[in-house]
């Protein structure tokens, strides 16, 4: 519907047209300034009521189903010598959209296609200088998230303290996630309470509400500080944000001197944890790219350090040379792996694993590394070179370095050691992915903050860690629980490069780190790459990690001789990297899953657990024609020895059900596909 307003000034008559959409902007809906403002999910099952309490805090109340999820859960921004936003706040104005539709054509990831709708209202609120804070809620059908707008002229220095951000529950639930972290994000994930989280705890956070199941996390994180959560101790089934402040300003964790936006707080809900999975609320929340991205080419690599550590001077292989990767690259092509990533000691001054940290010229290679020649070897072998970067040699003149590197014919980066998430290394690291992408070259980043989905407005960056990985178990040890509790809490952010592919498998009586000994049979702190690495979990939970753990990028880990000939192999030379679609099966957090994805035609079921168990599941997420089903799974043998797998085919239809018996830290895999009848 459309109307016509004659308005006449002086001697002009101005014709203004107005058109009254419901998915347009709406008009002011308040009767008083301080009324509640309710935002509702399309399919009204989520809902949001957002008001200011007596003394003028901003404050928010989720409901789920018509039941409350969170009460009084207080919102606000803290500024450095300034009113800021916490309290004394009055609401001017909202304005409201409706029925917004977003879909999203993936490259690759969990799917390869999403449609979310949501509803949107965006709240004016002043404090008592009257300065502007927009404050915008959207709700989805399968969560919400809000984000603080920032309404600040140019030129007029803005400083962020703290948020008051937080997230009130009625009971002291169980969560999931990782509390205990070092500065490269990597930590054990484990059970809590809401009021157990007495350290500052990495996002997602998982929990186990007396409805749903929700995860806590951010989207769009560009030019911000990363929030963490923490029980508050002032008030019972709280959780309050951290932001980590500026390194150079400690009391301060942002600053601006324009008008800018917080990331997305997001809050995933879902009946049960394992559709979590399926959630992309983080991609939606971020811009859609501006770029020709044709040239991202997901696959699988081969990885130099894992199984020889930097310079390879020790180890299957002996010293980073032509020779050496060579036999990486020709293994890479016999497996079909698209891939091979040269990590740590190509570059001179860092031949050892105690210079990984050290600052270097990239430019300057070992001398017995023709990386020119390895780019043409490569290419006629139809695989492509990725090399390993650390952080401090690349963030003063990345833009340089990608030059030579995209000149090179060098096709993926990793970099390590970002090592921290304050505002300006989250605001360079975003940087480094946009110069990466003007220079075609594809990313894998480590020892880095959790995803916020920037792989929407750049999919360049196929992956990163953030994440206590298989390299654990060199000097620590990476248990089953950990294992299961990932899909739940870590895998909800995004693209995850745990590094599987390990096929020694043993139990924890032969279990040893891989430590070199001094003269009297002690363990050192230097490992020895002579050894092989050792996982607490059977070859069948190795292979379904392929599937569970969502990477585009995925390393095939192990030495070249534990993989060759090996059961297993077969099946990682076929699984996909990336999907068509995402089904989340069943699964208990922290204790087993079973998840189903499929790439064409073709449907891969995988299942985790952690003690010796009976899985079952259904075939719902088929049509009911019949399928052949080729399944690696555990042997009965498995829990004496996990590398035991046992390999069969069988036939299924859609819509029946099936077990399958697992050992300790044990799984399956299947790979099922149509009958033509």
């Amino acid at each position: 519907m459309s109307k016509f307003l004659i308005f006449h000034v002086g001697k002009k008559t101005l014709l203004v047209k107005f058109l009254l959409v419901f998915i347009a902007l709406g008009c002011n809906s308040l009767k008083n300034k301080n009324d509640k403002v309710k935002i509702i999910s399309p399919d009204g099952k989520i809902s949001v009521v957002f008001n200011l309490d007596s003394i003028g805090r901003p404050l928010y109340d989720l409901f789920y189903d018509e039941k409350s999820i969170m009460h009084n859960s207080v919102l606000g921004v803290e500024l450095y010598n300034k009113d800021g936003f916490v309290s004394n706040l009055s609401i001017e104005d909202v304005e409201e959209r409706k029925d917004i539709a977003d879909s999203i054509q993936f490259m690759y990831g969990k799917c390869s296609n999403s449609l979310v709708h949501y509803n949107e209202k965006k709240i004016l609120v002043k404090n008592g200088n009257k300065e502007k804070l927009y404050i915008i809620f959207r709700a989805y059908n399968n969560g919400i998230s809000f984000r603080y707008e920032f309404d600040n002229p140019k030129g007029s220095k803005v400083e962020v303290v703290q948020e008051k951000t937080s997230f009130v529950f009625s009971n002291d639930f169980p969560c999931w996630g990782m509390m205990k972290f070092n500065n490269d994000f990597e930590g054990d994930q484990g059970k809590y309470t809401i009021n157990t989280l007495n350290k500052k705890t990495s996002l997602p956070l998982t929990i186990a509400t007396n409805g749903p199941y929700i995860s806590i996390s951010e989207a769009a994180l560009t030019n911000y500080a990363g929030m963490n959560l923490i029980s508050d101790t002032l008030n019972k089934n709280t959780l309050v944000s951290i932001l980590t402040p500026l390194s150079n300003k400690t009391d301060v964790s942002v600053e601006s001197d324009s008008a800018f936006s917080s990331p997305w707080r997001v809050i995933m809900i879902a009946d049960e944890a394992v559709k979590l999975l399926e959630s992309n609320l983080l991609v939606h929340l971020n811009e859609k790219p501006v770029k020709d991205f044709s040239w991202v080419k997901p696959g699988k690599a081969t990885w130099t350090w894992f199984s020889s550590g930097a310079g390879m001077m020790t180890g299957e292989l002996q010293g980073m040379n032509t020779t050496s990767i060579k036999k990486y690259i020709d293994f890479s092509s016999s497996q079909g792996y698209e891939y091979v990533l040269i990590d740590a000691g190509w570059i001179k001054g860092q031949e050892h694993d105690s210079a990984a940290l050290k600052k270097v010229n990239p430019q300057i290679i070992v001398k017995d590394l023709d990386l020119s020649e390895l780019v043409s070897y490569s290419k006629s072998k139809n695989v492509r070179l990725g090399v390993w970067i650390n952080y401090v040699s690349l963030k003063d003149n990345y833009d340089d370095i990608f030059i030579w590197l995209e000149k090179l014919g060098i096709a993926i980066v990793k970099i390590d050691f970002f090592s921290a998430e304050d505002q300006k290394t989250v605001f360079l690291a975003n940087k480094i992915i946009e110069s990466a992408a003007k220079h075609h070259l594809m990313l894998d980043l480590h020892s880095i903050f959790k995803p916020t989905g920037i792989n929407r407005t750049y999919p360049n960056l196929l992956t990163s860690e953030g994440v206590m990985g298989a390299e654990y178990n060199k000097w620590d040890t990476v248990w089953a629980e950990h294992n299961l509790i990932l899909p739940y809490t870590r895998l909800l952010a995004g693209a995850m490069d745990y590094t599987p592919g390990v096929f020694v498998n043993v139990t924890l009586d032969k279990f040893k780190n891989t430590f070199k000994k001094d003269k009297n049979g002690n363990d050192t702190k230097e490992l020895d790459y002579v050894q092989s690495t050792h996982v607490l979990n059977t070859r069948a939970q190795e292979l379904a990690k392929y599937v569970i753990y969502e990477s585009p990028l995925q390393m095939v880990s192990d030495k070249l001789k534990n993989l060759e000939g090996k059961i297993g192999l077969e099946f990682i030379k076929q699984v996909p990297t990336y999907w068509d679609e995402t089904v989340g099966i069943n699964g208990e957090i922290g204790k087993n899953i079973v998840i189903a994805r499929r790439k064409g035609e073709v449907w891969y079921l995988a299942g985790m657990s952690v003690e010796e168990s009976d899985l079952s599941f259904d075939f719902k997420f088929l049509d009911s024609a019949s399928y052949d089903a080729e399944i690696y799974k555990d042997s009965p043998s498995s829990n004496e020895n996990p590398e035991m797998v046992e390999y069969e085919k069988v036939k299924i239809r859609g819509g029946s059900n099936m077990q399958i018996h697992t050992a300790k830290s044990g799984g399956f895999v299947m790979v099922l596909k149509k009958l033509n009848n």
